[in-house]
């Protein structure tokens, strides 16, 4: 769409000066490469809440050669145990995602040193392989996943690269044949994010040719045979290569985009608001500032639910001065607070992971969150990318490592009317139904996956209701809305 701007209603510059929104819990650097390994890339790419309160992360690290691995840690962050699934395992070189199918079993998507996908059930407890089955490929080379959604019926949604273009497949667990295929090729487009909404699928992700700055590309399309409604595109206006741009559907029905916009040469963390019927823009919130000082580049990534909003993991350039005083450019692992319109109404750059040595901030110094999610206790737990920075032949080597960090956010920002006085769920854990009341009529009760596709919406007109989710077992969101206060909470279905 040659004159997408033209649609967008509302332009948000976003500044907040001397701000900070957050509280870190704690901070925990995973050393799990071998460093004598140059240009080491351990990231932690994925993570996940296990059943007793403690927390399972996934990803790349280098052991000659480069393998995936699988980490366990405590509620305090105290890592203990890991797993890496490296030839005798299949040869897998990344674990890209962790995640809870339909019938609440955990699951890994695998990446191989030949291309193929695995989708792996894993024992969380000890991180063992169960079972395995393969996505739908083609040729076995030159593959590496994206993102995948899980449709009410068990089929998935998966998209991959082949080369520098990407597929999208609809498929059934086990038969490696697609139901449906929807090919970019030529389009050079990443699809890095999938949601489901009723009988369709939304996708978002990047297009062009340039190797700093894409297109932003989102398409809607049928889930059934992959008969596309709209697509629609951005020029220049989407995110740097490698990173994925986030997806949300929020309570209104349109939807989030978290990605980065362009001005002046420069992307910055942005959120943009689409209408769902035909993909139109109606509003964009751009982060140009932190605590008052510009931004030099950012990204807003990973989308989740979180109180009545959402979160993001991202990253955020500013300028720090070095030990001699002299002005670098540092990357830092961001969090970003978004309410329900898509506007960032906080942002978190946390600095100190990273890009320290000696106490001193080093130029080439990065870090960068990639994915997030909402915790039990009501924080957010962001993964990434830091560096470990260390003396090497008279030189300050930046090598990879994995960065997990737990934050309490302050969510005021988030609550656009009061706190819903007494808002309880019970049971919870519950085995299917669950009762929810509040000192208040409730007019509205929305319930989202891990995923952040809305599954469940009533409006009840009372003070007491009941829902019933016992057919998909698994960790929801829900979000209360009466007339003049709102409250949310995590319910968990065995």
């Amino acid at each position: 769409m040659k004159n997408s701007v033209k649609h967008l209603l509302l332009i948000l510059l976003t500044a907040f000066a001397n701000f900070s929104f957050a509280q870190i819990q704690w901070q925990k650097e995973y050393i799990y490469s071998n460093h004598a390994i140059n240009n080491t890339v351990e990231t932690a790419r994925t993570t996940i809440e296990t059943s007793d309160g403690g927390y399972l992360v996934g990803g790349i690290a280098e052991k000659s050669p480069r393998v995936a691995y699988m980490a366990k840690l405590g509620a305090n962050g105290d890592s203990l145990w890991v797993r890496y699934y490296g030839s005798t395992y299949g040869n897998f070189n990344n674990l890209a995602k962790l995640y809870r199918d339909n019938s609440n079993e955990l699951y890994g998507v695998f990446e191989t040193i030949t291309g193929r996908l695995s989708f792996v059930k894993l024992n969380e407890t000890n991180g063992d392989t169960i079972s395995k089955f393969y996505g739908p490929m083609g040729p076995a080379s030159g593959y590496s996943y994206l993102a995948h959604t899980q449709l009410p019926n068990g089929d998935y949604v998966l998209s991959y690269t082949q080369s520098s273009a990407s597929i999208v497949k609809c498929f059934t667990p086990g038969n490696i044949t697609a139901n449906w295929t929807h090919d970019y090729a030529g389009e050079v487009i990443a699809v890095t994010s999938i949601i489901q909404d009723g009988s369709d699928v939304v996708m978002s992700g990047y297009a062009g040719a340039d190797w700093w700055m894409f297109d932003l590309a989102v398409t809607k399309l049928a889930a059934s045979d992959g008969t596309v409604h709209w697509t629609k595109k951005y020029k220049r206006n989407a995110i740097w290569k490698d990173q994925r741009v986030g997806l949300v559907k929020n309570n209104a029905g349109n939807y989030l985009v978290a990605c980065s916009w362009s001005q002046n040469n420069i992307l910055y963390p942005s959120v943009i608001r689409m209408a769902s019927n035909n993909g139109d823009s109606l509003s964009i919130s751009i982060l140009t500032t932190h605590n008052g000082n510009p931004v030099n580049f950012g990204f807003c990534d990973d989308l989740v639910p979180f109180a009545n909003g959402f979160v993001a993991a991202g990253e955020i350039d500013q300028d720090f001065d070095d030990v001699m005083g002299d002005p670098q450019n540092v990357a830092q692992m961001a969090l970003f607070c978004i309410n329900d319109n898509g506007q960032i109404l906080n942002a978190y750059a946390m600095n100190q992971v990273g890009p320290y040595y000696n106490g001193s901030i080093y130029t080439g110094s990065y870090a960068w969150g990639l994915a997030c999610i909402p915790t039990s206790d009501n924080q957010v737990l962001v993964v990434g990318k830091g560096n470990y920075l260390a003396p090497n032949n008279g030189w300050i080597s930046a090598l990879g490592d994995a960065y997990v960090v737990k934050i309490a956010p302050e969510t005021l920002g988030l609550k656009e009317n009061s706190e819903l006085t007494g808002l309880t769920a019970w049971p919870n854990p519950s085995n299917g139904t669950v009762q929810i009341s509040a000192s208040e009529i409730m007019e509205k009760i929305t319930v989202f996956n891990q995923l952040g596709a809305k599954v469940f919406e009533l409006n009840p007109s009372s003070k007491i209701t009941s829902i019933d989710l016992s057919d998909n077992p698994g960790i929801y969101f829900y979000q209360v809305y009466g007339k003049n206060a709102s409250g949310s909470g995590k319910l968990i279905i065995r």
